[in-house]
């Protein structure tokens, strides 16, 4: 059982079902945190995990990194909830500790919202650590839900019914604010991508994804 006070920490790649995740956490009350590495900062109860992702064209397998990131944490949670992906990564459960995601959706019925205030935590984002140790920046529900959905309406002009792409993976602060929680609050339809847009597979990818999604609004950060 999970209360509203409790962190999950998120460690997913750029899929629909990361998405699914994070918004999951905010109906239920829960703070969601990432990445792997700010385990002992952020204390989260739940680990929610695939068995890997496809960052660029190569697949990269999570298991180990986040097995080395519990390592080294001076906290472990309760339970980590794997998504088995075999085309992208291996998976060999922990007993006891580790949860099947297919399973548990498949018996899971559905869960009111849980009402917080305005400024119940929403998220924590970890700042890059170049001055000294990474430090969570909190985000409570009510500011930054408002901010969003002011920012995607008259920043980047984003109206309800438009299709917002922003390039960004949803554990940067980019794609955390403007791919899921922004676009979506907004009424926009939202893009997620696996992969690089300009390798994954090749550089067609980006035009392709415009052309075939009709995109209005493209928030991009690539410089290369």
């Amino acid at each position: 059982m999970l209360n509203a006070d409790d962190t999950t920490l998120i460690f997913m790649p750029p899929i629909a079902r990361t998405v699914v995740a994070m918004l999951a956490c905010a109906r239920l009350g829960l703070t969601d945190a990432r990445p792997a590495l700010v385990l002992t900062d952020a204390r989260p109860v739940l680990v929610l995990t695939a068995s890997g992702g496809f960052e660029g064209p190569e697949a990269t397998e999570y298991p180990p990194l986040l097995e080395a990131a519990l390592a080294g944490a001076a906290h472990q949670p309760r339970h980590i909830v794997v998504l088995h992906r075999p085309e992208a990564g291996r998976w060999a459960p922990v007993p006891g500790r580790d949860l099947d995601w297919t399973s548990l959706d498949a018996g899971t019925a559905r869960q009111d919202p849980v009402h917080v205030p305005s400024a119940h935590p929403l998220h924590l984002l970890h700042t890059s650590g170049s001055t000294a140790r990474p430090k969570a920046v909190p985000r409570d529900t009510g500011g930054c839900l408002t901010s969003l959905r002011w920012a995607v309406e008259n920043v980047f002009g984003v109206r309800a019914g438009d299709v917002f792409w922003t390039d960004s993976h949803p554990g940067w602060v980019m794609g955390h604010s403007f791919t899921v929680y922004g676009a979506l609050v907004g009424g926009a339809t939202t893009i997620v991508y696996e992969g690089s847009p300009t390798d994954t597979p090749d550089a067609s990818a980006f035009p392709r994804i415009i052309a075939e999604y009709g995109v209005g609004v493209l928030f991009s950060h690539l410089d290369r």
